[in-house]
Parts: structure tokens; sequence; C-alpha cells
């Protein structure tokens, strides 16, 4: 995760800084070059995309950080209860002897129970605690991680409001760059092919929102492989193929 995070970081970096040199004015002015201090604060700050200044709140509130990474020991250790106690113990014997149908219904029920408790301990623990732990470090005044996920009705908007910042940079590097290179296409084609406009209008938007879905789902499967030591593409499925069938492109734009 840590190796896909600094990829993100570092691609922002350098998509954002890479005109600088460049000469952007007649009088010849040039944009300035980040300073170090500025680099080293992107890299550890709870954003993906790069800017040379951030909104900054007037001081640390050192209390509320000792209470959020608290509470992160305290979730890490009801993650490891529950994965010892109902993942471990019930899924010992997994490939070593066979299962009743018994068994297995209660495996399928109790692990589904546990991977939401678990989910939801993740998603508090990383997303709210440490995010909102280290902006409070270092003064991070844009918080908003995540979105009201819970109310949501399809999946194209709950994987827009449950990793928020992550959102922020497909939509900026993915799907606005995929949205660029259509439209080229779609000059070309009209050129010298034939009238692509209801291509344009509609399916330009949805091949745009199809590959931010597409990377997504084999980036998350990247860093469960590596983890696990095994690959098994059940998010892959969930991005991929249940995240596409509800695709609805007003929905991923507003």
């Amino acid at each position: 995760m840590e190796q896909v995070r600094m990829s993100m970081k570092s691609h922002s970096f350098i998509e954002e800084n890479r005109y600088r040199n460049v000469e952007v004015s007649k009088d010849k002015t040039r944009r300035e070059a980040p300073t170090i201090s500025q680099f080293m604060y992107f890299l550890i700050a709870p954003t993906l995309l790069y800017r040379d200044n951030y909104v900054r709140t007037n001081k640390v509130r050192w209390k509320l950080v000792v209470w959020y990474f608290l509470q992160v020991l305290f979730i890490m250790f009801c993650m490891f209860a529950i994965s010892w106690r109902f993942v471990e113990h019930n899924f010992k014997w997994t490939g070593v002897k066979p299962f009743t149908i018994r068994q297995l219904a209660y495996l399928l029920l109790s692990g589904s129970l546990v991977g939401i408790q678990l989910k939801l301990f993740m998603f508090y623990g990383l997303l709210h605690c440490w995010l909102n732990g280290f902006a409070e470090m270092l003064r991070f005044g844009y918080r908003e991680f995540y979105m009201d996920w819970w109310n949501c009705s399809d999946f194209v908007v709950f994987y827009r409001k449950w990793n928020f910042i992550v959102h922020l940079w497909l939509r900026a590097y993915v799907y606005d760059t995929s949205l660029y290179w259509n439209f080229i296409v779609h000059l070309w084609l009209r050129a010298y092919v034939y009238d692509t406009s209801l291509y344009y209008t509609s399916g330009n938007r949805d091949i745009s929102a199809l590959v931010v879905f597409i990377l997504s789902a084999i980036i998350h499967e990247y860093i469960l492989a590596l983890a696990f030591g095994f690959f098994l593409p059940v998010l892959f499925i969930s991005f991929a193929i249940v995240g596409v069938q509800g695709l609805d492109e007003q929905e991923f734009n507003e």
C-alpha cells in the first residue's frame, strides 16, 4: 500500500511541476521550482494532489492527535482479535479436511459478518483516525477524506465517497486525462472516418469512467496479492464488473 501511495504522490508531483521551467509569459518569467520543505510536507501530508501551499490551521491540538492515535491502536487490537478468533481459528483446517454443508454455511455467514466488521474498523481507523491525526499534526486544513458513503444507493457513488482523496487523484490524473485523449480520438475519427457526435456526447465519458474502474480494480488486487501472497480477484470483480454495471455518468461527475 505504501508503494502505491508513494507512486501516486510522485505522479502528482511530476504532473504539477513538469512545466515549471518553461517560460509562461512574454516577459520571460518562470515559476519557481518547489522547495525541499514543500516536497517533504507533501510526502507526509494526507493528500495525493500536490500543491505549493495548502490551507493550514492556526495551531496543533496535541490532545486530539493523541486521541486519534490511541483509537488507531485500539482498532488494531480489535482487528487482530477478530481475525484470530473468527478467521484463523475457523479457517485453519481449510484444505486439510473436508467441510460439511453445515460447516460451510456457518463459515460463509460468519465470514461475511467478520468481513463487514473488519472493513468498518479499517475505514474508521485509517480514513478517519489515521488521516485526521496526521492532518492535525501538520495543521493540514482540508480534511474531507471521505463523504457520506453510508447513504449511497448505488456502487458508483459508494466507490467515489468511500475514499474521497483517492477519487480526487483518479479524477485529476486518470479520468480527465482519458477524457482528453478520447476527445483527440473523436476529432480524428470525425475528420477522417465518420461523424462521431453521438460517441463523444455519451460513450466518450463512459469509456473514461470505465478506465478509472479498471485501473482501480487492478491496483486493489495488486495490493492484496502482495499482502496475502496469493491472487483471488474478489475486489477486481467488485470494481470492474459490479461497479461498471452500475455506471452512471451524472453520479460520477457530481
